[in-house]
């Protein structure tokens, strides 16, 4: 296994309030921090969070918390002005505090996996390639109070974008509760190295975000006909959902795409332009107030 354990340092928890962020109660999802280095000034990096557009969807405000490097967590309330959005992609973008004094890993932007289907120099994923989400445990009744906990749940790619799918369909026994995980494609194996010589054998890159898993509706059977052992009769006017054990998978280029939008690239330039990261998100929150009385 080639990932380093502190890469689930990258995942931060959402919540509605902040007495929730502080509780563990009514978590609403994960996200991922995302780096983009500076062109301008050598060894900066702005950080980004990344989530699903459905979990800001409807909300002004919403808590992002993080673990601390001294232990314990901090959580940042957010603004949902402060996102780009891309809603066919079920994307959302926004830039955050350089927070020098959290543990917090960054996924970077030269770690999302790139378009290859026009390019063949870059690298190809195909199906049954071994991927890797990083969420939480959801549906139980612990309470995460000291540090965040995310889970690491272990599949396959089972289908790739191509023609009318535009995402990645994998089988990892997804389950509400994992919108805006990151999915890592990983451990690749040396028999590509024959099929891509360019692309050695490495750890991981980013495949996507996962946008949710894919229900399947079974009828109801009567309990007393199992029970007995007899023929099922099948309802025809009751169904139940069940979990197909598939998850659809956003591209991680459709993150950087988004994160190359006009919106994002005005506060790059404000990032860059500014002596230090701190001054600029003040500029950029003033920029989002401004933008969001214009459409009031």
């Amino acid at each position: 296994m080639p990932l380093m354990p502190d890469i689930r340092n990258c995942v931060a928890f959402f919540y509605p309030t902040g007495k929730d962020a502080k509780e563990d109660t009514n978590f609403l999802a994960a996200g991922f921090l995302l780096g983009r280095d500076s062109a301008q000034k050598p060894g900066i990096m702005y950080p980004y969070i990344v989530t699903n557009e459905h979990v800001i969807r409807g909300r002004k405000k919403i808590w992002l918390r993080m673990n601390k490097k001294t232990l314990g967590l901090a959580t940042l309330e957010m603004a949902t002005d402060w996102f780009a959005t891309d809603k066919k992609f079920d994307i959302a973008v926004a830039s955050i505090p350089a927070i020098k004094f959290f543990d917090l890993m960054f996924t970077m932007e030269t770690e999302l996996l790139e378009d290859w289907r026009e390019d063949n120099k870059k690298l190809r994923i195909g199906q049954g390639d071994d991927v890797m989400m990083l969420s939480r445990i959801v549906g139980q009744k612990t309470r995460y109070l000291q540090r965040n906990l995310p889970a690491m749940r272990f599949g396959n790619v089972a289908l790739c974008p191509e023609y009318e799918e535009l995402c990645f369909i994998t089988e990892m026994r997804s389950v509400a509760g994992h919108s805006g995980s990151p999915v890592f494609v990983y451990n690749f194996s040396p028999l590509r190295k024959h099929v891509q010589p360019e692309h050695p054998n490495f750890g991981w890159k980013l495949l996507g975000i996962n946008r949710g898993h894919l229900p399947q509706y079974d009828p109801v059977v009567p309990a007393i006909d199992v029970l007995a052992g007899k023929p099922h009769r099948r309802s025809s006017t009751h169904v139940v959902a069940t979990n197909m054990s598939m998850c659809q998978v956003v591209p991680a280029w459709k993150i950087k795409e988004l994160l190359h939008c006009e919106r994002l690239e005005e506060d790059y330039d404000e990032l860059e332009s500014c002596w230090s990261a701190s001054d600029a998100l003040e500029d950029i929150k003033r920029s989002a107030s401004r933008r969001s009385k214009g459409r009031q």
